[in-house]
């Protein structure tokens, strides 16, 4: 009776179950693994596309007279209240 059910034949098939089993987890963990990597691309390509966005706003102002006087005041070289004078 224990012949007929350890026979050669089952204990491949078994192996086989085994195997295929094994397989499918190690791919279903590794398309986990470049889900997430995929997800945090695309978290930092909108980043860097929103960063690259606002420097073109500050690119397209830079040019401006207004431009230079909220700079100049950002670093303290004008105060509230003063004139300033632009020099070309």
């Amino acid at each position: 009776m224990l012949k007929k059910i350890f026979n050669f034949r089952n204990l491949i098939f078994i192996l086989l179950i085994i195997s295929f089993c094994f397989i499918l987890v190690k791919q279903q963990s590794t398309l986990d693994e470049k889900y997430d990597a995929y997800r945090q691309a695309v978290a930092e390509s909108e980043r860097l596309a929103d960063e690259k966005e606002q420097l073109d706003v500050k690119k397209s102002l830079s040019g401006t007279d207004t431009t230079g006087e909220e700079l100049a005041r950002d670093e303290g070289y004008i105060y509230d209240g003063e004139y300033y004078f632009i020099y070309n």
